[in-house]
């Protein structure tokens, strides 16, 4: 066999490609989430233009997520918080709308796809500042870099 580092699934007489190995999130009870087709699921929500999951030897998932800015400003502006203010994405409330649409927008996924925290950004994730290949796919090592301190924020104490 070719080792390729390809996750696939056979349907019928097919094989067809469904992520990547080296994708995978393992989280700290041994739980494997192929994070692909959980950030594509938040994603279908009009208020989130992109998605990175972390939990890599966590007890549970959180997403660093980057607000489409119109959205954001409706979503803001309804929790009496200014869209302009890059200090209202930090807000517990803001988190907490966010957190419930991820949960509506992740209801048909198993329990350990639940996203306990989410840090909320406005920069567009781009190949122009590294955070996204040629081909368009998260460089996630380069944004688990720039996150580092909100991630690590998610679980302590």
């Amino acid at each position: 066999w070719l080792h390729t580092g390809d996750l696939a699934a056979q349907r019928g007489r097919h094989w067809y490609i469904t992520g990547r190995l080296k994708d995978i999130i393992v989280l700290a009870n041994g739980e494997k989430v192929p994070p692909v087709d959980i950030e594509h699921a938040l994603m279908r929500d009009p208020l989130i233009h992109q998605a990175m999951l972390v939990g890599e030897g966590r007890p549970w998932l959180a997403a660093v997520l980057v607000l489409q800015a119109e959205s954001w400003a409706l979503l803001a502006r309804e929790l009496g918080l200014d869209p302009r203010d890059e200090a209202a994405l930090a807000e517990p409330q803001a988190e907490k709308a966010v957190l419930a649409r991820a949960e509506a927008a992740l209801h048909a996924f198993p329990g350990y796809a639940r996203l306990r925290r989410v840090h909320l950004t406005l920069e567009e994730w781009t190949e122009a500042n590294g955070l996204l290949t040629a081909t368009h796919k998260l460089r996630r090592s380069q944004c688990l870099a720039r996150y580092r301190a909100a991630i690590e924020g998610f679980y302590e104490g």
